[in-house]
C-alpha cells in the first residue's frame, strides 16, 4: 500500500510549504483513493461508508467530458443503493446514514470556497441534489 500524496510531498520545496494555524476553509475527504481500490477489490454489494465512491462519481460527472468509461456505478444506480441491499454500492448501513450530515457539510464548504470552477458549481449541486433529497425524506435537510 502505498499513500499517492508522499512522493509529491518528499519533492515539493520546503519553502513552500506553509501551514495556517487554524485554517477552517481546508476540506479533507480522507480514505478515498484506498476506498476506491478496496471497491475495485471487492465484489458484490460495497458499503460506501465515508461517501468516497459518491464524491469521485459526483466529480466525474462535473469536470470530465471525455465520455471515458469508469468503472464506478453511475449516479442514479448510487442512488439505488440508498434502499437496495444488492445494489453494487450501498448506503444501507445505519452508521453510514449517520455520516451523511458530515460528508455534505464537507462539500458544502468546497462548493462555497470559491476554488472550484463556478461553471461546474450547478452539476456538483445537482448531482448531489438527489442524495440531499433521499435524506431530507427521512427528515434532514441539506442546502
Amino acid at each position: 500500500m502505498f499513500d499517492t500524496t508522499c512522493y509529491p510531498q518528499c519533492k515539493t520545496d520546503p519553502k513552500l510549504i506553509e501551514k495556517k494555524e487554524g485554517a477552517s476553509d481546508f476540506v479533507h475527504y480522507g480514505y478515498v483513493i484506498s476506498t476506491y481500490r478496496w471497491f475495485q477489490r471487492s465484489r458484490g454489494p460495497f458499503e460506501d461508508t465515508q461517501f468516497c465512491l459518491l464524491l469521485i462519481r459526483l466529480l466525474i460527472d462535473t469536470y470530465d467530458d471525455s465520455g471515458w468509461n469508469y468503472a464506478l456505478p453511475s449516479l442514479p444506480d448510487l442512488v439505488r443503493g440508498y434502499k437496495d441491499p444488492s445494489a453494487r454500492v450501498t448506503y444501507c448501513a445505519p452508521e453510514t446514514r449517520i455520516r451523511y450530515s458530515e460528508f455534505r457539510e464537507k462539500l458544502q464548504r468546497l462548493i462555497d470556497g470559491g476554488i472550484l470552477d463556478p461553471r461546474r458549481v450547478d452539476s456538483l449541486r445537482r448531482g448531489i441534489g438527489h442524495f440531499d433529497q433521499i435524506f431530507q425524506e427521512n427528515g434532514k435537510t441539506f442546502h
